[in-house]
């Protein structure tokens, strides 16, 4: 199942910033940072994957974060 969609300009900046930043592993954690008046909020890192975590990768990147995330809040939809 997929649980992670981002548009193609949002990947193209990502993977601008970590080429730019020299960061060779295409690793971002999607971290829960809490909520807001218009629904969860997000903060990006990068980082390695745990047991504890899911991976999906799209195309070069490989978007990691934490199983339970999933149950609740459904997946990501990065614009």
């Amino acid at each position: 199942m997929k649980n992670v969609t981002i548009s193609e300009q949002a990947y193209d900046e990502f993977k601008a910033f970590l080429e730019e930043n020299k960061i060779t592993d295409f690793n971002i954690r999607l971290n829960f940072a809490g909520f807001a008046c218009s629904g969860p909020i997000f903060n990006i890192s990068v980082s390695e994957a745990t047991d504890a975590d899911d991976v999906e990768k799209v195309n070069d990147i490989s978007f990691i974060y934490e199983k339970s995330l999933i149950e609740q809040v459904g997946g990501f939809v990065i614009l």
